[in-house]
């Protein structure tokens, strides 16, 4: 099979593989039996949202634990919600009523564009791994639109591809205030903007971004924050770039072992329970959703809203530490991986977030004393 064949079908393999992941995702929308509030059950499950993205809210705002009750006021939400592992899909009209407190938290006309910078691909979960997967720009925002709902149910994404432009076109489903709205529409934008930059592996200086709203009072921010041209007043939102950019191919990353690791670590998070009460296993859960390597000790405590300080001491009182937890997690993913003939060493050491296969190699050898 010659190499240009060999990497077709191994793309394919990969991309047929988080589709299926996406798709158990999709199906398991439910609202937990925990959330009582003023909005029915019927508009839940009609738009759902992850609580993923309030956990993404909460952060931005640097919230500690005191402060999550402010976030949450009339939603007849638990701050159970907003732990590392909660499952619960809240409505539309919950998300709405939480960007209105976060708006009021964080005060000042830039709480969209804030929002906005946050939404990287990893923020969408499993679409975040397909986005980084995909083989091209096109399929990268076609596997977004597709997707997204299962996540993001308020919004509908539609991408079109014609002659001269490549449009992802953005329409919010739920009633919504226009402050807010705006906000919704400001963090598309640099979401999606984000996701192409990560395909083009550069500023999208010729992207087009149209807005409904009037030019706003921060107008000043969209310059800092967006690389395109950006027009107000318009009939539609939508994000546009030159058609010719559609096919450009994605050569970020070695998305074999990416694939091979994300798996790996599914598999560890479904030997526990999805939203356990020790400090331990919420560190431990965050730690194997993220790409390893990639987080501190100061950011799983900012993500669990306490000080990294407050993060030891609660670990502390469980007789185990953040080193201990989180060398436990690349033990088990190593051994794992040492087991799977068809990745070298190298590959592994790098999909754990090691420079070296060197340095993987020591800390193997610290783990297992062999």
């Amino acid at each position: 099979m010659s190499p240009t064949l060999s990497s077709t079908v191994k793309n394919k393999r990969l991309f047929f593989a988080i589709e299926g992941l996406l798709f158990a995702n999709r199906n398991r929308l439910s609202i937990a039996s925990h959330v009582t509030n003023p909005y029915s059950k019927a508009q839940a499950t009609t738009f759902p949202v992850s609580s993923g993205y309030l956990r993404i809210i909460a952060r931005m705002l640097c919230l500690q634990e005191r402060e999550l009750p402010r976030l949450l006021a009339g939603t007849g939400l638990p701050i159970e919600v907003l732990m590392p592992g909660d499952e619960t899909y809240l409505s539309g009209r919950q998300l709405v009523r939480i960007l209105e407190n976060g708006q009021g938290i964080m005060g000042g006309p830039d709480f969209g564009i804030a929002l906005g910078k946050q939404l990287s691909p990893d923020a969408h979960g499993p679409i975040g791994y397909l986005s980084l997967a995909s083989p091209d720009l096109l399929s990268s925002l076609r596997a977004l639109a597709d997707y997204l709902p299962a996540r993001l149910g308020v919004v509908d994404l539609q991408i079109t591809l014609d002659d001269k432009w490549l449009t992802c076109s953005y329409q919010i489903l739920e009633t919504t205030p226009d402050h807010i709205r705006q906000y919704m529409c400001e963090a598309f934008a640099l979401s999606v903007q984000s996701q192409v930059e990560t395909i083009l592996r550069r500023a999208a200086v010729e992207a087009e971004i149209s807005f409904t709203h009037s030019e706003p009072r921060n107008a000043a921010a969209y310059s800092q924050s967006l690389n395109g041209q950006f027009l107000f007043d318009q009939p539609v939102v939508r994000y546009r770039l030159p058609a010719e950019l559609a096919h450009t191919a994605n050569t970020g990353g070695d998305s074999e072992a990416f694939r091979v690791t994300k798996e790996r670590c599914d598999k560890l998070l479904a030997q526990q329970p999805a939203a356990g009460h020790s400090v331990a296993g919420r560190v431990r859960r965050l730690l194997l959703t993220q790409p390893q390597g990639s987080v501190s000790e100061d950011q799983i405590a900012r993500a669990l809203f306490v000080s990294k300080r407050t993060l030891a001491r609660r670990l502390k009182q469980e007789n185990i530490g953040y080193r201990t937890i989180r060398e436990s997690v690349l033990r088990e993913l190593a051994c794992q991986a040492l087991q799977d003939s068809s990745q070298s060493v190298e590959s592994i050491a790098v999909s754990l977030g090691y420079n070296d296969s060197a340095a993987f190699r020591k800390a193997f050898r610290r783990w297992t004393g062999s």
